[in-house]
């Protein structure tokens, strides 16, 4: 018997979501930033081409339905924890008084979303950053060669390296 709570039919309205939520992002983005002249018409044709790659992408569609989750749960978090201080005032009190915390709140959220992104992309995209795993896909090979251990110790160390130099040479 179908519930209110039974979720399973989400799964099949789910690319059309994420279409949107691309478009609407794309779409958004580009109109604030002007970045390909403001011209609404070019905009909307971007976006929507944009929107259609995402659905094509079975990694991208993973990724954002992911990452969608998470970011709304944060997003959530922040909304309730910014209410709670701001009840928190004293009664009577201006709400402006919670105002100094919310730096403290917006840093926090800041640094919980890139754990979001960084766990998210290490969650779809895992077996291509192992190179030697089971799940590997092998038509990945040009990036498991780059985040080879050898590959990625070698440009540790080079980095490392260049910053000495340039510590130690560095005039005084």
């Amino acid at each position: 018997m179908a519930t209110f709570w039974d979720v399973g039919t989400i799964e099949y309205v789910t690319p059309v979501l994420i279409f949107i939520l691309v478009f609407v992002l794309i779409y958004a983005i580009l109109q604030k930033t002007k970045m390909l002249g403001g011209i609404s018409k070019v905009d909307f044709i971007v976006a929507m081409v944009l929107g259609l790659i995402a659905l094509v992408s079975e990694n991208a569609v993973k990724f954002i339905s992911v990452i969608s989750g998470w970011y709304v749960l944060l997003f959530v978090a922040i909304i309730l924890i910014t209410m709670v201080l701001a009840f928190g005032a004293k009664s009577g009190a201006d709400i402006t008084e919670a105002i100094p915390r919310l730096p403290l709140l917006m840093s926090i959220a800041f640094y919980l979303s890139l754990v979001i992104l960084v766990a998210s992309i290490a969650h779809v995209f895992g077996p291509v950053f192992q190179p030697y795993s089971a799940d590997a896909d092998p038509s990945w090979w040009a990036l498991r060669v780059v985040f080879n251990p050898k590959v990625v110790g070698t440009v540790l160390i080079m980095l490392i390296a260049l910053l000495v130099i340039s510590k130690l040479t560095k005039e005084s």
